[in-house]
């Protein structure tokens, strides 16, 4: 095998791979005097993996064989090793760079922007866009280009359905990536763009407070049934003054000695779990005991069919 045996080589590799995901690009290993008959004998070895065109994926038996299998910064690592130095992170791919939730369901495709003129052929898993993006609206994080918190938010606004959308507003506002003075900025800049008109109404919706997307689009449903919440976050106090804990949606009734209904948001991931459901129990005691708050938990099994959550606000509100 003359030089496809050389351990430095391989260790080079190898080190070069796991700064970048597991990948590597052609040119990468040109450079490093790889020529192509060592990357093919690689490849046909089960030792590497031809993952997206010119990209390799060393140590490719211990990952999934399956796109969607394949952990997020490998993935990204491959799209912008395929596509050059030129490519910015956009859309969901930038969000969750941020940290920003709520844009719905991950289908684990790599959105990146290239400028117009460089694209390539579009490949599975990998969507490139050509649209104009300003200097000012392109950063660094985490070793990658990627839009600004300002333009991913902006961008996701524009093209997602509502719910999605003021999640995807509030869940920025709720990390502090944003303030709600800048949700203005943005609208304004958003001006003569292709979804503008439509998402007018939904910037005015955006609520730092809300914890979860799955608070996010219990309060819309609320806001559209005609009963907005009262309070977000709201303190609950026992009889001695003592927090017991902060609801997340809070309805102030007139009636049933003016008791407030308290609806806490569940999220299957976390709730679900054993330590959680007996912290919950233990927790849901303690405001039952407080004696001026009833209790309602939702999941989004709920909020998945609004016509639930309506009924339930209407017979306690009601009440």
């Amino acid at each position: 095998m003359g030089r496809q045996g050389d351990p430095d080589r391989e260790r080079d590799v190898q080190l070069l791979g796991a700064r970048q995901g597991g990948c590597v690009n052609a040119r990468q290993l040109c450079e490093r005097g790889w020529t192509r008959s060592e990357t093919d004998w690689r490849v046909r070895s089960g030792w590497w993996r031809s993952l997206l065109p010119g990209v390799y994926l060393v140590a490719g038996w211990a990952y999934g064989l399956e796109w969607d299998s394949l952990p997020f910064a490998t993935r990204a690592w491959a799209a912008r090793l395929m596509h050059g130095d030129e490519s910015v992170f956009c859309l969901q791919t930038a969000a969750k760079l941020w940290g920003i939730e709520g844009y719905g369901v991950d289908d684990a495709t790599i959105h990146l922007r290239l400028p117009p003129g460089r694209e390539r052929h579009q490949v599975d898993g990998v969507k490139v866009h050509t649209w104009l993006v300003r200097h000012d609206e392109v950063t660094l994080r985490e070793e990658h280009q990627l839009t600004g918190v300002g333009r991913t938010v902006t961008d996701l606004v524009l093209r997602l359905r509502r719910e999605p959308a003021v999640s995807v507003l509030d869940s920025a506002l709720h990390q502090g990536l944003l303030v709600p003075e800048d949700l203005e900025e943005l609208q304004r800049r958003a001006r003569g763009r292709r979804g503008v008109a439509r998402s007018r109404e939904w910037w005015c919706l955006g609520d730092g407070r809300a914890e979860s997307p799955l608070e996010t689009r219990a309060r819309l449903i609320a806001i559209d049934a005609g009963h907005p919440p009262d309070e977000l976050q709201l303190p609950i106090v026992d009889a001695h003054g003592v927090l017991l804990g902060f609801g997340d949606l809070a309805w102030k009734r007139q009636h049933l000695r003016r008791r407030t209904m308290v609806v806490e948001a569940d999220g299957e991931d976390v709730h679900s779990r054993p330590e959680a459901l007996f912290r919950d129990r233990y927790r849901g005691n303690d405001i039952a005991e407080a004696g001026d708050c009833d209790l309602y938990r939702i999941t989004w099994r709920d909020v998945m069919r609004p016509a639930y959550f309506v009924s339930l606000l209407r017979r306690s509100l009601a009440a």
